[in-house]
């Protein structure tokens, strides 16, 4: 435990802190994906991509996916990106900032592979 020791006395250092939520965000998204097994469908579209971001970008990713390929059992309900934008409102996937921008929390940003603007570097 002293390794993951701040030098400024704090007990975890902010990098420490950051990789065990990239960890435990893998995991609920793994979790998550059992349940609504189409959510591992979208992750390679969402890999790389910075929000806040807008709605109408949001659903050009999710357009971009062939569900026809995909097994039945793997495809949402309804394959329409506005639909499974609400979805994922639905069970906190994502959120709807004040300015109507979509945000996605902490808890799935990394397991999603999705970055935030201005958050920490990770380390080389």
């Amino acid at each position: 435990l002293d390794n993951n020791r701040a030098k400024d006395g704090f007990l975890l250092s902010p990098l420490s802190i950051r990789k065990v939520i990239e960890e435990v965000s893998d995991r609920r998204v793994i979790e998550l994906s059992e349940e609504y097994p189409w959510l591992k469908i979208i992750v390679p579209q969402l890999d790389g991509e910075e929000v806040p971001m807008l709605p109408a970008k949001f659903r050009g990713l999710l357009q971009k996916i062939d569900w026809q390929s995909q097994p039945p059992t793997e495809r949402p309900i309804s394959q329409k990106p506005s639909d499974i934008i609400d979805q994922l409102l639905k069970i906190g996937v994502l959120r709807l900032i004040p300015d109507g921008r979509i945000h996605v929390p902490d808890i799935y940003l990394y397991g999603f592979k999705m970055k935030r603007r201005g958050g920490i570097r990770r380390p080389r």
